[in-house]
C-alpha cells in the first residue's frame, strides 16, 4: 500500500496560495504607490525611461523657479521704475514752469524749485531702495537670467539719468536740483 504524506500533497496548493499572495502584494503595491514600477524587476527598461523623466521634470521644474523668481524681480524693477517715470514727468512739468521766467512769480518759482528737489530726491531714493531679496535692482549693478538671456539693469539714479549734452558740458537730471538750470 502506498501511504501518500498529507504534506506533500498539499504543497501545490501552498505554492499556488503563495504565488497569489505575492501578486496579491505586487498589485496592492502598485496601487499604493501609483507607480507601474516600483522595482527594477519590474520592467527594467521602463525604469530607466522612467529615471529619465524625472531627471527632466526635476530640472524643468527647477527651470520654472528660477524663472519665477527673474520675473518677480523684475517686476519689482518693474514698478519701481513705472514710479521713478511718473516722478520724471513731474519733475519735467516743474522744470519747464520755472522756465517760463515771465509767468511765475520768484515766490511761485521757488514753491516749484522745493517741488522739485523733493521729486529729484524721490527718485534717488527710488533708485537706491529698490531690491529684490537683498539685491539692489536700479543701481546699475543687477543682472536679470532667464533662458539663457540676461539683461543688466541700469542705474535709475538722477546723475545717470536725463543726460545731455551742451556745448561741450553735460548734464543730468541730477542739475535740475537747487535751482540748477540748463541754459
Amino acid at each position: 500500500m502506498n501511504t501518500v504524506n498529507p504534506l506533500s500533497a498539499g504543497q501545490p496548493a501552498l505554492r499556488s496560495f503563495a504565488e497569489a499572495a505575492r501578486a496579491k502584494t505586487g498589485v496592492l503595491e502598485k496601487l499604493a504607490t501609483g507607480g507601474a514600477i516600483n522595482r527594477a524587476s519590474d520592467n527594467p527598461a521602463g525604469l530607466v525611461s522612467s529615471e529619465t523623466l524625472r531627471a527632466m521634470l526635476a530640472e524643468l521644474e527647477a527651470e520654472s523657479r528660477a524663472f519665477e523668481r527673474t520675473t518677480r524681480a523684475a517686476d519689482v524693477a518693474d514698478a519701481s521704475l513705472g514710479v521713478i517715470g511718473d516722478l520724471i514727468t513731474e519733475a519735467e512739468t516743474l522744470a519747464v514752469a520755472n522756465a517760463n521766467t515771465a509767468g511765475l512769480s520768484e515766490a511761485e518759482r521757488e514753491a516749484n524749485q522745493m517741488e522739485l528737489d523733493s521729486v529729484l530726491r524721490s527718485v534717488d531714493r527710488l533708485a537706491q531702495q529698490s531690491s529684490f531679496a537683498g539685491r539692489p535692482m536700479l543701481r546699475g549693478t543687477e543682472t536679470l537670467e532667464a533662458a539663457g538671456a540676461s539683461v543688466v539693469l541700469p542705474s535709475a539714479a538722477t546723475t545717470d539719468l536725463g543726460e545731455t549734452q551742451t556745448g561741450g558740458e553735460r548734464y543730468s537730471l541730477a542739475d535740475l536740483a537747487g535751482g540748477g538750470r540748463l541754459e
